[in-house]
């Protein structure tokens, strides 16, 4: 492999990790205790959301080499990717229940099938040597996510809270 191709591979699979774990992951955790409120979600809608994500992600890992054998590793990334980019949309713009049962489907799936065993089987096939620290490299990307999202999504809600108390007033 020529090197100026290992820093575009670190540096894909850092953002298809940090997308399809870290994102998905996180996200949720932060923003659930939002969702719990909503009329139509309540606490036991919450646990079946997060339930449903987790369950689909777990049950698409099983056909992962199956699913990258039958498209390829380029359109399988993007597939995985784009189900994760659904899942947030779908989050996003729910106006009932069964659209953020939807959204836990697409994240599962982006969760499931683009997770660690994508990005081992890139850096396997890409690096000949230093697999380790490709790998190392692409998984810190999941724990950036656990620390910014938290910060991101904290500083969105407080000003909008700030500007819902300066419109009351």
């Amino acid at each position: 492999m020529k090197m100026h191709y290992a820093k575009v591979i670190s540096l894909c699979t850092f953002i298809f990790l940090f997308v399809n774990m870290g994102l998905t992951s996180t996200s949720f955790g932060v923003y659930q205790p939002y969702l719990v409120e909503l009329p139509y979600v309540g606490n036991t809608g919450g646990s079946l959301i997060l339930s449903t994500r987790t369950f689909t992600s777990m049950a698409l890992m099983m056909f992962a080499d199956r699913f990258y054998h039958a498209l390829g590793y380029r359109r399988g990334v993007t597939l995985a990717t784009l189900c994760s980019a659904v899942g947030f949309v779908l989050y996003a713009l729910a106006p009932s229940f069964p659209v953020l049962i939807a959204g836990a489907i697409f994240a599962g799936a982006g969760y499931g099938l683009g997770g660690m065993i994508a990005v081992t089987v890139l850096v396997k096939r890409w690096y000949a040597s230093g697999r380790g620290g490709a790998l190392g490299f692409a998984s810190v990307s999941t724990g950036i996510a656990a620390m910014i999202i938290p910060m991101v999504a904290g500083s969105h809600r407080s000003e909008e809270r700030r500007v819902g108390k300066e419109c009351r007033s």
